[in-house]
């Protein structure tokens, strides 16, 4: 090399020993102008681009440097990391092949081959042969450690009728001594480096196998090494930690919870397909809250025929009644509901006016639009020596295949517009008067709620009159008697809460539903379903 270029390189060199890789690649570009063929120049060229996360060009480089010097094996190597990094390592096979005919035991080439092997559902003796053989040329290698670890925890799974086994809330059965092996590896990662996943698999293979304390400990060191902003990753160690802590029932709970929020992003509006998908999920969350493993809860619900999940739709509307959400009420711009809700809630305004209720805000119940799968502009009204009312309509969704349960539920196929007039008195009974169509549902055994239903049809003006009527005899038969007026709507909610307490614990006490109130439900379709639906 001549002296200039030799000072130049000198340069090089220095530039890339100080990290300043732009000025080490325009004298490396100089450098490579005069000697096109220099491999060694094009091969620093590579490692420069790498280090300012130009892949792209840095594989390019890398090419030119295999096409002059076919037999260097780091530019190789290299080669094939870039491969793996972009899933492309099994088109690359014969590189890797080259590799560990230059050198036979070169760890990384060794561990690369198992990947393939292990991708092409190769004998799992060959693929723990070669990642037996990398560790052997250089027992610190992360991805071979984590490798062999994944592979003794698949390899656990497989059924051999060994005595010793574990079985998780998964319904997954595991053989421990392999499980163990597993956590030897995870063990050793988890001190290389510092990288969360290698602490994260020791410290659930840890938990698995009942070292709960190694298992804490592990992510507590974790949580220590992560900086505060790092809020993906403290979240991700902090819900293992307590899945650790507490046990199995804190495992069901968070796959409960991922259950439950399997359609929290999606919109509230359901169609009736979609309910029968959220009911199967809610009704899964439900039986692991209470200890049944996630195979045995999902076996209640997914497996058998569409008349199953019909069923199951069926008995989550009938939970739903009893378990009514709290409404999470929210004051909203009644112009983003649609004009029968709009037209509904004008109307009942109108009429109410003369009975001296006012309008006290335009809300909708969150809570129990999420579950009902439907939205709906609810007006709510006070009137000072009454109580409150709230005004909203829904419309049934369409039917589809399974229709006739919608109609059922809903008594016919029309819109439901409701007015339902509530005054809580002293004592601490609800007086509740509202239009309604059929409805399976009785009321008349509930002490705390008296309930009136007039026929459907009844005009507002006539419900608010007949509740009037109602509060002023209940106030003459006592003439202690008064009433607990909601003034805002958090104590609308709170009286919306009270009730829903008071439904659950009678519909508890009677076993949720009434034979007499399943056959009004399931209507000519009770033979078809009514076993079904008790089960579920």
């Amino acid at each position: 090399m001549p002296a200039l270029d030799k000072e130049q390189f000198d340069h090089v060199a220095k530039a890339i020993r100080d990290e300043q890789f732009e000025e080490a690649l325009v004298l490396l570009d100089a450098l490579i102008d005069r000697h096109p063929r220099a491999a060694a120049l094009h091969w620093h060229r590579s490692r420069c681009l790498e280090n300012l996360w130009r892949e792209s060009e840095a594989i390019d480089a890398l090419d030119q440097v295999i096409a002059l010097k076919p037999d260097y094996v780091p530019a190789l190597i290299a080669r094939l990391r870039h491969a793996n990094n972009e899933g492309e390592i099994e088109r690359f096979e014969p590189l890797l092949h080259q590799v560990l005919t230059l050198e036979p035991a070169h760890p990384q080439a060794l561990t690369l081959l198992a990947m393939v092997r292990q991708g092409n559902d190769a004998d799992p003796a060959e693929i723990l042969d070669l990642i037996n053989r990398s560790l052997a040329s250089d027992p610190e290698q992360v991805d071979a450690l984590m490798m062999r670890g994944e592979f003794f925890v698949s390899q656990s799974m497989e059924p051999s009728g060994a005595p010793d086994t574990i079985r998780d809330v998964m319904g997954i059965v595991y053989q421990r001594h392999l499980l163990e092996q597993a956590l030897a590896d995870f063990r050793r990662a988890s001190t290389l480096g510092s990288d969360l996943l290698p602490v994260m698999r020791f410290a659930d293979t840890a938990g698995k196998l009942g070292l709960d304390d190694e298992a804490l400990a592990q992510c507590d060191m974790a949580l220590g090494r992560l900086s505060a902003d790092d809020t993906h990753g403290r979240r991700a160690i902090e819900q293992l930690r307590a899945r650790i802590e507490g046990g199995d029932q804190a495992t069901r709970d968070q796959l409960a919870a991922m259950f439950e929020s399997a359609y929290s992003g999606k919109a509230v509006e359901r169609s009736v397909d979609d309910d029968i998908v959220y009911a199967t999920l809610q009704g899964t969350a439900d039986l692991l809250r209470k200890g049944k493993d996630v195979d045995v809860a999902l076996d209640a619900f997914i497996s058998g025929s569409p008349d199953d999940l019909v069923a199951t739709n069926i008995a989550r509307q009938i939970f739903n009644f009893a378990h009514e959400t709290a409404p999470g009420l929210q004051e909203v711009d009644a112009k983003d509901y649609p004009a029968f809700q709009r037209n509904h809630a004008r109307t009942c305004e109108r009429q109410l006016a003369s009975h001296g209720y006012a309008v006290m805000a335009d809300a909708e119940a969150m809570n129990l639009s999420a579950q009902m799968g439907m939205r709906a502009l609810i007006r709510v009204f006070i009137n000072p020596g009454v109580g409150s009312a709230a005004a909203f309509a829904l419309k049934p969704k369409w039917p589809g295949v399974i229709g006739f349960f919608v109609m059922l539920l809903s008594g016919q196929w029309r819109t439901q517009r409701i007015l339902e007039c509530k005054t809580r008195l002293r004592s601490g009974v609800f007086l509740i008067t509202r239009a309604v169509g059929p409805e399976p549902w009785d009321h008349s055994s509930m002490d705390r709620v008296q309930f009136e239903r007039l026929p459907q049809g009844t005009s507002p003006a006539k419900v608010a009159a007949r509740h009037e009527q109602r509060v002023r005899d209940a106030l003459a038969e006592d003439s202690g008697e008064g009433i607990d007026l909601a003034h805002t709507l958090d104590e609308i909610e709170g009286q919306w809460i009270e009730t829903n307490q008071i439904k659950m614990e009678h519909r508890i006490a009677l076993g949720f539903v009434t034979e007499q109130e399943l056959r009004a439900v399931l209507g000519k379709q009770y033979d078809r379903f009514a076993d079904k639906v008790r089960s579920r």
